[in-house]
């Protein structure tokens, strides 16, 4: 009898010793998946802030120069374009815009003057000039010249 229970007993630890090692084994998988997923997000993360750095050193010497467009966002505090010739975006800001003033509607997806009616929309097209870069910060920002419409 006091060999059964001695079976019973190592195979119960056997089992209980593979199930810790199974369980360690998941543990530390799940770990190196999650530094590694990490540390794939810090890489891209490094290449936009430099492929947004090479793009905003490519358009230094273009300061002045005008473009055709087309808005691809919207916010309260102006509009994304990004330029037709290249992939490059830049900032309208608001305040640029001096022929009106005008306010964000988000739920229609619309920037409107308040005077003279003047809207921008997403995916209208636009011709801006190049009127700051701030490469330390990778910004670009632009002065909007012509809407689709023949407006500004």
């Amino acid at each position: 009898m006091r060999g059964i229970v001695t079976a019973f007993n190592l195979e119960t630890v056997h089992r209980g010793f593979s199930d810790l090692c199974e369980a360690a084994l998941r543990s530390a998988i799940a770990c190196h998946h999650h530094d590694r997923r990490r540390r794939e997000r810090h890489a891209m993360d490094a290449e936009r802030e430099m492929v947004d750095l090479k793009k905003a050193q490519f358009m230094m010497n273009k300061i002045g120069e005008e473009f055709t467009g087309f808005i691809n966002s919207l916010a309260n505090f102006g509009f994304f374009v990004e330029l037709d010739d290249y992939f490059i975006e830049g900032l309208v800001k608001l305040s640029s815009l001096t022929d009106d003033e005008y306010d964000y509607f988000e739920k229609e997806y619309v920037i409107k003057g308040r005077r003279h009616g003047n809207k921008f929309r997403l995916g209208d097209n636009v011709r801006v000039k190049v009127a700051r870069i701030n490469a330390f910060r990778s910004e670009i920002d632009f002065e909007c010249i012509q809407t689709s419409e023949g407006g500004l």
